[in-house]
């Protein structure tokens, strides 16, 4: 059986399938440009640095391996990650990027195949410019729980991705100390032994830079002293969520729930005896989604 459809009705489809496609387009991809417009850098006014520096600051992106999620739900989540990563670099031009850890779903479990495979994701995704400096630091989906990291996941980790256990990056007298959270267990194994004393080290060339008449120019920081920041993928040590009180916090339930030291955060005696912590005074700790900070 032929059918014939008049002039009008053929109008009528076309105008309906732009419809969908305009609206699939600003969707997937027009609304992260609308979103994104709208956030700005905090004032200048306040700020006695000549040049702040710019940061974002990204964390547990969890990109799906090959054992959990559909195929489909892998793309559409890179996807929309991708552009609001993407977006957020055009319009913000951070000048540093730290990604704090879990940049993979199953990174401990990963053959040397699907792990590759992994960071050429990644690197597509988060692709930046030259002249923006991207800083990942390791979570326990990329490595293990302290109990299950061998040194060939932490080697493997920390040969791509160009990092260490433990990290001081200055950028315009701020410093950044990243510490692997997995590290700080203080019982002296392979990977907490070379934490603490790359932490001693750090924590003495901050000291010697703030009293810079009692060390020597070779332990002084390039720039000036400024109390740094401490970067990882683990809260410092605390009770609960209690204390958390932004718009997007969990549930009053979710908030009283015991956190389990060196799970949920890091353990209460590294928090309190490692040297480093008692210099750090802005702790970025372990968050959802994406934020842009500046930093005086």
């Amino acid at each position: 059986m032929i059918k014939y459809f008049s002039l009008t009705t053929i109008k009528k489809f076309a105008l309906y399938l732009l419809c969908i496609i305009g609206l699939l387009f600003f969707c997937e991809y027009g609304i992260f440009y609308v979103v994104l417009s709208q956030c700005n850098w905090p004032s200048d006014r306040n700020m006695t640095s000549e040049q702040p520096v710019k940061v974002m600051f990204l964390a547990d992106t969890h990109l799906l391996g090959t054992r959990k999620g559909h195929s489909l739900d892998k793309m559409i989540r890179e996807w929309e990650m991708g552009c609001a990563f993407q977006t957020a670099i055009k319009f913000h031009k951070p000048e540093l990027i730290f990604i704090l850890g879990d940049l993979f779903d199953e990174g401990l479990w990963s053959s040397e195949k699907d792990f590759n495979s992994y960071v050429e994701t990644f690197k597509y995704l988060f692709s930046v410019p030259s002249d923006i400096k991207l800083y990942a630091i390791v979570g326990n989906h990329d490595i293990g729980f302290h109990y299950s990291i061998t040194p060939h996941l932490e080697k493997r980790f920390n040969k791509i991705f160009n990092t260490s256990p433990v990290e001081l990056i200055s950028r315009r007298n701020v410093h950044f100390v990243s510490i692997n959270s997995m590290a700080m267990e203080m019982d002296g194994c392979f990977l907490c032994h070379a934490a603490k004393l790359k932490l001693n080290i750090i924590s003495k060339r901050l000291k010697c830079s703030e009293n810079n008449n009692k060390c020597s120019k070779t332990m002084m920081l390039d720039g000036n002293y400024s109390k740094p920041i401490l970067l990882q993928h683990f809260p410092l040590y605390r009770k609960n969520d209690m204390e958390c009180n932004e718009p997007d916090s969990a549930p009053f339930k979710e908030k009283e729930k015991p956190f389990r030291e060196g799970w949920d955060c890091l353990r209460k005696d590294a928090t309190e005896k490692s040297p480093p912590t008692r210099t750090v005074v802005s702790i970025l700790q372990r968050t959802q989604g994406l934020n842009t900070t500046k930093i005086n």
